[in-house]
């Protein structure tokens, strides 16, 4: 490829030069087993085709992917078929006690305590590509895997850092 007549081996780029995020603080890195050689848009998949609902409060079941999936089987009478999802034992005997101040509107609150995470870990390629394409911006790594979870089960997770509650 040249660029501006001469011979070019591609370019440094932010996430943003690139139109995939706002962020033009550094360089975009590309994890250690990205192809080498392979153009980028290929590689994320690009350009993506998307889908646009408009869905209706009563339709909160197809908030996320899962719901969706089950309304679109509904609908060509076929069955859902989701991945196998075991139980994941808790690792930390720790626990908070929870009070719900509102009962009446949030009956169950579920919670659990998770040790020894890297709060300054980046959000995996993937993970920030599919977010976007989703109208999300990845914002950090713990916030992102709870923002995706939501995507694909519709239900909302929040994450606390336990040494601030």
């Amino acid at each position: 490829m040249e660029l501006r007549g001469v011979r070019s081996q591609g370019m440094l780029c932010s996430a943003r030069e690139l139109a995939l995020d706002s962020d033009a603080s550094g360089l975009l890195e590309l994890p250690d087993d990205a192809p080498v050689g392979q153009a980028l848009a290929e590689y994320l998949g690009l350009p993506d085709a998307s889908i646009e609902l408009k869905l209706t409060p009563n339709r909160a079941d197809c908030f996320g992917m899962v719901g969706l999936a089950h309304d679109v089987a509904a609908l060509f009478g076929g069955a859902t078929r989701l991945p196998d999802c075991a139980p994941v034992p808790a690792q930390s005997a720790r626990s908070r006690a929870i009070q719900l101040q509102a009962g009446d509107a949030c009956p169950r609150y579920c919670g659990r305590v998770i040790e020894d995470l890297d709060a300054h870990a980046p959000t995996p390629l993937w993970m920030a590509e599919r977010l976007r394409r989703a109208g999300l911006r990845p914002i950090s790594a713990i916030v992102d895997v709870g923002n995706y979870v939501m995507l694909e089960l519709g239900q909302p997770l929040h994450a606390f850092d336990d040494a601030r509650l």
